[in-house]
C-alpha cells in the first residue's frame, strides 16, 4: 500500500478492491488494485468531463433478496484469516475488516425490516423499486467500477454518494479533491460542460441543486433520499426509463 496514504484511507481502498463480500482473505492482486485505485478513479472523473454524452447504462440484475440480504448481515472471519496473509499490513487487515463491515451495515440499515410479533425483525421482502433503490447503494459500495459507470452514464445519485460518502469517508474526500482538480483545469481552459454534467457534478461533490460551477466550491453533505429533486433532475430520465428505452432503439 502506500506509505502515503492517511488515516483509513488504505483500508477504504482495499475495502473497494476486495468489494463487500470477500470470500477469503485479501490477496496480492487486490492489494495492488487497491493502490491502483485513484489513477483509475482520476482516469473515470476525466473520462467523464471530457465526454461529448452519457455512455450506456451498465445495469445488473439484483440477486435473490434473501440470500442478498444474509450477506449483508454476514460477519467476516477475521479471526480465521489473520494468521493465514503475511502481505498485508498487519495494521491494515482488522481495518479492512471494520471498513467492510461498516459498508455492509450501512447498507443493511437501509433495509425496510418488520418486527414478526415482537420476534427478531425478519427480512422484509422488497418491492421492485425498493430493492432497485437497495441495490443502487450496495452497488455504489461493492467497488469503484459502478460508481463511476453511474456517472459516466449521468444517473449517479444523491443515495450513492451519501453511501460512499459515508462508508468510505477518506476515499470519498480524496476523490473529491480530483474531481475539484480537473473541473478547476477544465475551466481554466475555457471549456464546457453540459448541463447533464454539471447536474452530476453537483450530484457527485453535494452543491446545491442549479448552483453555477466554478472552481472554487467546497462540496457539502448530499441531500438526504427524501429531499425533493432539483428541477434539472426531475427532467433527467431515470434508469429504469433509459434501459427501457435502450432495449427499444436495440431493437
Amino acid at each position: 500500500m502506500d506509505p502515503n496514504m492517511i488515516g483509513t484511507l488504505p483500508a477504504e481502498c482495499l475495502a473497494l478492491a476486495t468489494g463487500l463480500f470477500p470470500k477469503r482473505p485479501p490477496s496480492p492482486t487486490q492489494l495492488a488494485q487497491a493502490a491502483n485505485l485513484h489513477a483509475r478513479a482520476a482516469a473515470a472523473i476525466r473520462g467523464f468531463l471530457t465526454a461529448e454524452g452519457p455512455e450506456p447504462i451498465e445495469w445488473t440484475r439484483p440477486p435473490e433478496q434473501e440470500p442478498l440480504h444474509a450477506d449483508l448481515l454476514a460477519e467476516l472471519p477475521l479471526m480465521e484469516w489473520a494468521g493465514t496473509v503475511d502481505h498485508v499490513p498487519m495494521h491494515i487487515l482488522p481495518q479492512w475488516g471494520i471498513v467492510v463491515s461498516q459498508a455492509r451495515k450501512y447498507a443493511a440499515d437501509k433495509w425496510p425490516l418488520f418486527d414478526a410479533e415482537g420476534l427478531t425483525p425478519a427480512n422484509y421482502a422488497l418491492s421492485s423499486d425498493e430493492l432497485g433503490d437497495e441495490w443502487e447503494i450496495i452497488r455504489a459500495l461493492d467497488g469503484i467500477k459502478p460508481f463511476f459507470a453511474d456517472l459516466a452514464a449521468h444517473c449517479l445519485s444523491p443515495a450513492q454518494v451519501l453511501a460512499v460518502k459515508t462508508a468510505y469517508p477518506d476515499w470519498y474526500e480524496s476523490i473529491d479533491h480530483i474531481m475539484f482538480d480537473a473541473l478547476a483545469d477544465m475551466l481554466a481552459k475555457k471549456r464546457t460542460l453540459t448541463w447533464q454534467q454539471e447536474d452530476q457534478v453537483r450530484v457527485f461533490r453535494g452543491i446545491p441543486d442549479e448552483t453555477p460551477i466554478t472552481a472554487t466550491q467546497k462540496s457539502n453533505p448530499p441531500p438526504a433520499k427524501n429531499d425533493q429533486p432539483s428541477k434539472s433532475a426531475r427532467q433527467l430520465r431515470t434508469k429504469d426509463e433509459r434501459i427501457e428505452s435502450s432495449a427499444q432503439e436495440a431493437k
